[in-house]
């Protein structure tokens, strides 16, 4: 079994990638240290959020986070900003629509590059928060260790080589005076080239004016979103574009099997509407002609499941 080793260049995210999450209770985390077996074939399949890569500066709330890199839009009700560097990845904060934010001014480090088995580190980080006209602050403390790697099972198959990351906060905000107190414990289950969490496991304890309270959940990513992030470095099938930069006419063409789908989506994340395939066909060609010039994700699945995403210019 093969020791994981993150990268930027494997974790950071692509705009026009989308990610479908599910959801279910939580599951024993598993053991820490090498070659283990994460068991959580028993999850249950509850619909959880969509996130789409988008570009940072077209995204709401954008001028307050001016050194993203990176953001996730969830279905339009929220944008969490972040920044990807060589030395890792950092939360800079999130846009709620119509609502508020939360601004970090010294931002929350949630991965460090290159980033293996036991690697660890703590952070520290603050922010400033409005939600509706309440206004407050946050200031939190980060601990993590990348403690264990083997093969997690989820109820739709098995993911192997991957690098299991533990990582708890202690977090106190003060809103309108009212001080709150929440401990998160995350395990993240990471694979190279997919830069959302394959799984993420958290227990949550929240401690304010009503007392207690503690919830956990388990989130992990859709098969066919899984494929979304490795087919830049893991290409499923043979996918054959041209010519690109792509003008009026984009030719599609698969040497081993068929088209079952195809999808584009621009660098805001919009999905583009695009005629489907003849069952059977090996190519396709698209009209992009109308398209406004720039970057596009492009992904492909076959007739078997497989995909490849590949990233194009039009001119």
């Amino acid at each position: 079994m093969a020791q994981p080793n993150l990268t930027l260049s494997s974790m950071q995210p692509a705009v026009g990638q989308v990610f479908e999450t599910l959801t279910s209770a939580e599951l024993p985390p598993g053991n820490s240290g090498p070659n283990q077996v994460y068991d959580m074939s028993a999850a249950t399949t509850g619909s959880g959020p969509t996130f789409t890569m988008v570009q940072p500066n077209t995204a709401p709330g954008a001028t307050n986070f001016p050194a993203a890199n990176a953001c996730a839009d969830n279905d339009g009700l929220s944008y969490t900003f972040q920044q990807y560097t060589g030395q890792g990845a950092f939360e800079l904060g999130m846009e709620i629509p119509g609502n508020g934010r939360t601004v970090y001014t010294n931002a929350i480090q949630y991965h460090k590059f290159p980033l293996a088995f036991n690697t660890n580190w703590t952070d520290s980080y603050q922010g400033n928060t409005d939600f509706m006209g309440s206004t407050g602050t946050i200031t939190g403390t980060l601990s993590a260790v990348a403690d264990g790697y083997g093969t997690l099972v989820l109820p739709w198959g098995t993911v192997t080589d991957v690098l299991r990351l533990r990582v708890e906060r202690d977090e106190t905000a003060v809103v309108m005076g009212i001080t709150t107190e929440t401990n998160l414990l995350f395990h993240y289950y990471l694979k190279a080239g997919v830069p959302m969490p394959v799984a993420q496991r958290l227990i949550r304890t929240v401690t304010g004016p009503g007392g207690t309270q503690q919830v956990g959940s388990l989130t992990y990513l859709t098969e066919n979103s899984m494929q979304v992030g490795l087919a830049e470095t893991e290409a499923g099938i043979p996918l054959g574009l041209f010519p690109v930069p792509a003008h009026d006419r984009l030719h599609v063409s698969l040497s081993d099997g068929a088209i079952a789908s195809i999808r584009v989506n621009d660098v805001t994340g919009r999905e583009l509407p695009v005629p489907l395939p003849t069952p059977g066909a090996r190519e396709l060609v698209l009209d992009v002609s109308a398209w406004a010039g720039g970057t596009y994700l492009v992904r492909v699945l076959d007739s078997n499941g497989r995909a490849a995403v590949r990233t194009i210019a039009v001119h």
